[in-house]
C-alpha cells in the first residue's frame, strides 16, 4: 500500500478500512499470521511482507518486518515443489486459496509447516495476501480434518467471518493513523468507543485528542510516540468523554506498519471500552482489601471447585497456608462428618445459581476437625451462568462446643427443676415475651411443660390485687435497691382456681443506659403454706370480731354435731347438748337460702381438706345472723373415720355495715340516673360497672345493657377521639385524677365535645379497681368560642380599616385644610379652622380605637420586659413638639429600670400626657413627670395644672366613655390606660395637686 493512499482519506478510505481491519485481525487472531503486499511489476510481481502477529513471530522466531516474501515466508518442503513466489503469484492470479507443505530454517532450527494463503480482493482485483502458518505437530487435530474443512477454515469467508467473531468478541474497534499527517481513520466501532458520531467524524487528529481525557493528555502522547518508533507496537490504557459526560476507560493496542524503507508507514491498532472491566477491577480490588481485614475465612474457587485466593484469616483458622491451598480443590477441608448427600445438595444449589448457607464440619491441617458457619456464592457471567464461587466461613467450634455443655447443664437442671417441682422463667423484657420451664408445676394444664408467652397473657393470669405490688416489688430490683426481685402473689391454675406462688429472680442484662433487658427467676408453688398461713391470720382477725364457737362434726350428710363449745348459746340461742342431743344436724339451723351454697363449699373442703365460707342461721328465737366458719378434715384419733373440726364466728355486724354501704351505692346509682352529664365507672378492661341514664343516651341503649360490656361488646357504635382503656388504666394506675377533652360521635350520629374528670373509685368488689368519669357537654360552649373567635377576627379586620383607611382619609382632609388656611379669611378662616380641629381630633380618635383594639386582641402572655426611660423620653419628647404651649418638666431622675409591659405602654403614657393638656383650663399648661422605683415596683407620676377632678369622679373617669369636665372627646383614652395597667399587673389612680389641678399615679411592676 502505497503512502499516498493512506494520506489522502476522502479517495482511499475505504482501502484504508480493509488494510486496517486484516491488520486488526493479525492483532485478534491466535493463529500465527502474516499479511503481504502484492504489487505487479514489469518483470511480474513483488511480495513484501507488510505486517505479522506475536504468535508468527514466536512460530518463526523472525523479528524483522520488511524483508521479502522470499525470505520470509516457508519454502516447499521438497525441491519436487515450486517457490513460495510461485505460490503468492498464483494466489493473486487464481484469486483462490491456495495450501502447501513448506520449511523454514529458524536461528534454533528446521521445522515443517503448512501454509494457508489467502487473497484479498478489492474491487476485483488481489492488492494483499493474508497467511496463516501452522505446525502440524504442534496441531495433530487440524491433522485430523478433512480436507475441504481444512480448505473451508482457511477460505477468505472463513477469515472474515473469524476477524468478525474476534473483534465482536472483544468488542473491540478498528483504527489507523498517519504518522506524518496524523490523519486518522476509524470504524463505526471505535467512532463509537471515542463518543464520536461516525457520520461526523473528518478523520483529524484533533477530534481524537479532544476525546482523551486531560488527565490522561502526557500519558496519551507519550504512548503515541512510543508506539510509532517500536516495531513490537504498544498498549495504553486511558480515558475518554465527550460532551462533558462521564469518562470512560479504553485500552488502545497500537502497531507500526513500515515502509519498504524501513520508517513507519502507519500506526493501526484496535480500540475496546474496559470501563466495566475496570470497575469489576476495583470491585475485586476492594473486595481483596475488605477479604484481608476480615475476621472471617474467605476462599475464592473456579467453576470447578479449585481454590484461587484465601484471606489471612483462613490460612490462620485452616493452617493450610496460601501458597499450599491455591490450586487444590476445596476438598481440602473436607472430613468423615457429611455424608455424600450433603456435598451434592451444596454443589446442587451453587451451580443452580442460589447461595447456601449452613454449618459444615471441615478438617484442619493438623487434623483437628472445626465447625464452620459457611456461605456459599455463586459467581456469574455476562449470562449469568456460575463461573467462580465465594465461600465465606465463620468458627464456630468453641460455640457449638459451648452450646453442647449448655445443653448439657439445661437437661441437668431440667431434672433438677422437675424434681424440685419448680418453675424456671426467663423474661426478655425488650420483646416482653416470658420463656416458661415446667411451667406446669404452677399452671397445671394451661401450658406445656415449656412454652413462650407474651407479658401481657402472663399479667392476665395474675391476681388483679396482686399485680401492683409484683410491678412495685420489681421496680425497687431495677434501681438496684434489693439484691433479688422477690414477691409473692397469687396465678390461675388450669382448674380455675387462684393458687399463690413465690418469685425470685434477678436482672442479669441491662443495656448502655442501665435499663433491665432481661431477667431470670424461678416460681415456687407456696399454696398450702400460703393459705394455712392466711387461714391462721383469719382466725386471728376472726377472734378480735366477736366470740368463737368450736364445733365438731361427723363427716356425715346434715353434718351431725358432736361437740359444741359452751358459748354457743351466746350465738345461736341454744345450749351445747341441745344441738348435740335434740337439733343433732347443723345444717338444721342453717338459712334456707344458703343451705345449696354451704353444702358446695362443704363439699371442696373436704377435698382439699380445709375450707371456709360465709352463711347465715337461724337462731334458737327465729333471729337470721350472718357467720363465718372455718372447717378442717382430719382422722379420727381412735376411730377409722374422718371428722370435721371448725370454729364459727358471728360476723352480723360487718355484713350489716356491708348492707348500709351497698344500700348508699344503691342510692347514689338512683341519684347519678338524675344528673343530666354522663357519669359512669369503668374497671382496667374498659368494661361498664357502672353508668348513668346520660352515658346510655350516648350509646343509644339503657344503663342495664352496658354493664359489663366495653365499646367492642357493643352492637352500636361510638366514635372517641381517644383510647377510653388506656386512659381509665392510667387512672387506676397512677391513683391520680385526670382531666382530658373529648371528641365523640353517639350512637345517634351527634358530633359532642366532652371535658372528662376522671379519678379512681372503690366498688362493692375490692377485687376490681375501677375509675369513675363525669363527663360535661361542652359541645355549646365550644361553639360560642368559636363565635368569640369569629368576631376577634371581625374586629382585627375593623382595626386595619380605621387604622388605614379612615385614618388616611383624615389626614387627607387635615391637609387640604391646613392648604386653605392660607388662602381665606373671615368667617370663611374660621369654618376651615373648625374643620382642621375636626379633623385632627377624629385622627386621635382613630388612634385612640385602634389601641383599644389592640390591648383587646393581646394576651397576657406577650408581656416582656420595657425599659421606662426610653418610653417616658420618647413621649414627653413627642408632647412637646405637638403642644407648644405647653410646659413639661422632668422632675429628678428617672430610674433606669425595665417594668413587665409591651410597646402598648407607650400609648398609656401619651395618653395620660395629651390628657393633662387637652383637658387643662390654665392659659399655661404646665405638665411634671416624675417616677420613683423600689425592689418590686415601679410608680410614675404625671402632674397638671389644670381645674382638678372632683373626688366622685376620680374612678368613674376610667369607664369606658366616660369624659372628664367639660370634655369633648370620646372618653376612651383614660379607659385605655386603664386596661393597659390592669393587664400588666399594675395600678392606676388619681390624687389632688397642689395648689391645684390632678395627679395621675402609675404603679408598675419591674420586670424579672
Amino acid at each position: 500500500m502505497s503512502e499516498e493512499s493512506i494520506t489522502d482519506p476522502d479517495s482511499s478510505q475505504g482501502a484504508a478500512a480493509a488494510n486496517s481491519t486484516h491488520e486488526a485481525f493479525l492483532c485478534a487472531t491466535s493463529d500465527a499470521a502474516f499479511l503481504v503486499d502484492a504489487e505487479r511489476t514489469d518483470d511480474g510481481y513483488e511480495f513484501t511482507l507488510l505486517e505479522h502477529n506475536d504468535a508468527y513471530r514466536r512460530l518463526t522466531e523472525h523479528t524483522s518486518s520488511h524483508d521479502t516474501a522470499r525470505n520470509v515466508i516457508p519454502e516447499p518442503a521438497t525441491t519436487q515443489q515450486q517457490s513460495a513466489h510461485h505460490y503468492c503469484r498464483r494466489c493473486v492470479e487464481e484469486q483462490t486459496t491456495l495450501q502447501y507443505a513448506a520449511s523454514f530454517a529458524t536461528p534454533s532450527a528446521t521445522d515443517r509447516w503448512e501454509t494457508t494463503l489467502t487473497p484479498v480482493v478489492e474491487d476485483g482485483a488481489v492488492d494483499h495476501i493474508v497467511g496463516v502458518v501452522e505446525s502440524p505437530t504442534e496441531s495433530p487435530r487440524e491433522q485430523t480434518q478433512p480436507k475441504d474443512s481444512h480448505e473451508r477454515r482457511h477460505s477468505p469467508e472463513h477469515i472474515h467471518q473469524r476477524l468478525e467473531s474476534a473483534l465482536d468478541a472483544a468488542d473491540a474497534g478498528v483504527w489507523e493513523v498517519d504518522p506524518e499527517t496524523r490523519t486518522v481513520y476509524c470504524d463505526d466501532r471505535a467512532c463509537s468507543i471515542f463518543g464520536l458520531s461516525p457520520t461526523s467524524f473528518t478523520g483529524t487528529w484533533t477530534e481524537i485528542t479532544e476525546c482523551v481525557h486531560p488527565g490522561d493528555w502526557d500519558d496519551f502522547e507519550t504512548a503515541y510516540d512510543q508506539a510509532v518508533g517500536d516495531p513490537s507496537g504498544r498498549e495504553v490504557e486511558f480515558r475518554v468523554q465527550s460532551n462533558g459526560e462521564s469518562a470512560n476507560w479504553v485500552r488502545v493496542h497500537a502497531q507500526p506498519v513500515a515502509s519498504t524503507d524501513g520508517t513507519p508507514d502507519r500506526l493501526v491498532g484496535t480500540i475496546r471500552d474496559i470501563t466495566d472491566e475496570k470497575r469489576r477491577s476495583r470491585k475485586l480490588e476492594q473486595f481483596r482489601e475488605a477479604a484481608e481485614q476480615t475476621g472471617h475465612a474467605v476462599c475464592l474457587l473456579d467453576a470447578d471447585g479449585t481454590i484461587e485466593y484465601v484471606n489471612p484469616a483462613f490460612e490462620a483458622i485452616t493452617g493450610y497456608d496460601a501458597a499450599t491451598a491455591i490450586g487444590e480443590p476445596i476438598q481440602l477441608l473436607r472430613s468423615d462428618a457429611h455424608d455424600r448427600s450433603f456435598y451434592v445438595e451444596l454443589w446442587q444449589t451453587i451451580l443452580a445459581g442460589e447461595r447456601w448457607e449452613g454449618e459444615a464440619i471441615k478438617e484442619r491441617a493438623d487434623g483437628e476437625e472445626i465447625t464452620f458457619s459457611q456461605t456459599v456464592s455463586p459467581l456469574t457471567d455476562d449470562k449469568g451462568d456460575p463461573n467462580g464461587f465465594v465461600l465465606v466461613a465463620r468458627d464456630i467450634t468453641e460455640k457449638k462446643q459451648r452450646e453442647q455443655e449448655i445443653n448439657q447443664l439445661r437437661e441437668r437442671l431440667e431434672l433438677a427443676i422437675k424434681g424440685a417441682n419448680i418453675s424456671v422463667w426467663d423474661w426478655d423484657i425488650e420483646s416482653n415475651t416470658i420463656e416458661l420451664h415446667n411451667s406446669s408445676a404452677i399452671v397445671s394444664r394451661q401450658d406445656s411443660d415449656n412454652s413462650r408467652i407474651k407479658q401481657k397473657e402472663w399479667e392476665r393470669r395474675i391476681h388483679p390485687d396482686d399485680i401492683d405490688g409484683i410491678w412495685e416489688t420489681f421496680e425497687d430490683h431495677v434501681v438496684e435497691e434489693s439484691e433479688y426481685y422477690e414477691a409473692e402473689y397469687r396465678v390461675l391454675a388450669g382448674d380455675g382456681d387462684w393458687r399463690w406462688v413465690r418469685d425470685l429472680g434477678q436482672v442479669i442484662e441491662r443495656d448502655e443506659d442501665g435499663e433491665p433487658i432481661r431477667a431470670v427467676g424461678v416460681q415456687l408453688d407456696i399454696d398450702d403454706k400460703k393459705r394455712a398461713w392466711i387461714t391462721v391470720e383469719q382466725e386471728r382477725d376472726m377472734f378480735t370480731e366477736g366470740p368463737v364457737v368450736l364445733f365438731r362434726w361427723r363427716d356425715e350428710p346434715g353434718w351431725p354435731i358432736e361437740y359444741a363449745s359452751d358459748n354457743v348459746e351466746a350465738l345461736l340461742g341454744y345450749e351445747p347438748k341441745e344441738l348435740t342431743d335434740d337439733i343433732g344436724s347443723f345444717a338444721e339451723i342453717i338459712h334456707d337460702d344458703d343451705i345449696g351454697q354451704a353444702r358446695q363449699k362443704a363439699e371442696q373442703a373436704r377435698k382439699r381438706g380445709r375450707g371456709s365460707h360465709e352463711y347465715r342461721v337461724v337462731t334458737a328465737d327465729g333471729e337470721t345472723r350472718w357467720v363465718f366458719e372455718h372447717t378442717k378434715f382430719v382422722q379420727h384419733n381412735t376411730e377409722d373415720r374422718r371428722i370435721a373440726l371448725g370454729y364459727v364466728v358471728d360476723i352480723t355486724e360487718r355484713k350489716r355495715r356491708e348492707q348500709e354501704l351497698e344500700t348508699a351505692r344503691n342510692e347514689l346509682r338512683r341519684i347519678i340516673d338524675l344528673v343530666p352529664d354522663p357519669i359512669h365507672v369503668r374497671d382496667k378492661d374498659g368494661r361498664f360497672i357502672l353508668a348513668n341514664e346520660a352515658t346510655a343516651e350516648l350509646y343509644g341503649t339503657t344503663p342495664e345493657a352496658l354493664n359489663g360490656k366495653d365499646d367492642d361488646d357493643l352492637p352500636f357504635e361510638v366514635q372517641h377521639s381517644s383510647d377510653c382503656t388506656e386512659d381509665v388504666a392510667a387512672v387506676i394506675d397512677s391513683g391520680e385524677r385526670i382531666e382530658a377533652e373529648e371528641e365523640l360521635t353517639t350512637a345517634h350520629g351527634d358530633d359532642k365535645t366532652l371535658e372528662l374528670t376522671r379519678i379512681p373509685y372503690e366498688t362493692t368488689r375490692a377485687d376490681t379497681p375501677t375509675a369513675l368519669t363525669y363527663a360535661r357537654d361542652v359541645t355549646a360552649l365550644k361553639a360560642y368560642e368559636r363565635t368569640l373567635e369569629q368576631q376577634r377576627d371581625n374586629l382585627e379586620t375593623l382595626n386595619q380599616v380605621v387604622r388605614h383607611d379612615i385614618r388616611n382619609s383624615l389626614q387627607l382632609v387635615l391637609a387640604y385644610g391646613e392648604m386653605l388656611e392660607a388662602h381665606v379669611d373671615g368667617d370663611a378662616a374660621d369654618f376651615v379652622e373648625h374643620v382642621t380641629e375636626a379633623a385632627s381630633d377624629a385622627v386621635t380618635i382613630t388612634e385612640t380605637a385602634r389601641d383599644v383594639t389592640e390591648v383587646l386582641l393581646r394576651s397576657a402572655d406577650e408581656l416582656t420586659a420595657v425599659n421606662l426611660t426610653c418610653v417616658l423620653d420618647d413621649q414627653v419628647t413627642s408632647i412637646r413638639a405637638s403642644h407648644e404651649r405647653a410646659t413639661i418638666d422632668i422632675e429628678g431622675s428617672i430610674p433606669d429600670c425595665a417594668v413587665r409591659a409591651d410597646e402598648m405602654l407607650e400609648s398609656a403614657v401619651r395618653n395620660l400626657l395629651s390628657n393633662a393638656i387637652q383637658h387643662n383650663d390654665n392659659d399655661h399648661p404646665r405638665v411634671t413627670v416624675a417616677a420613683t422605683a423600689d425592689d418590686e415596683t415601679v410608680e410614675l407620676r404625671i402632674a397638671d395644672n389644670g381645674p382638678g377632678i372632683p373626688d366622685d369622679q376620680k374612678d368613674r373617669i376610667f369607664q369606658e366613655g366616660e369624659k372628664g369636665l367639660d370634655s369633648d372627646g370620646t372618653g376612651l383614652g383614660l379607659y385605655l390606660v386603664d386596661t393597659l395597667i390592669d393587664r400588666y399587673d399594675g395600678e392606676i389612680r388619681v390624687e389632688d395637686n397642689d395648689p391645684r389641678g390632678a395627679v395621675f399615679v402609675v404603679e408598675l411592676q419591674q420586670a424579672d
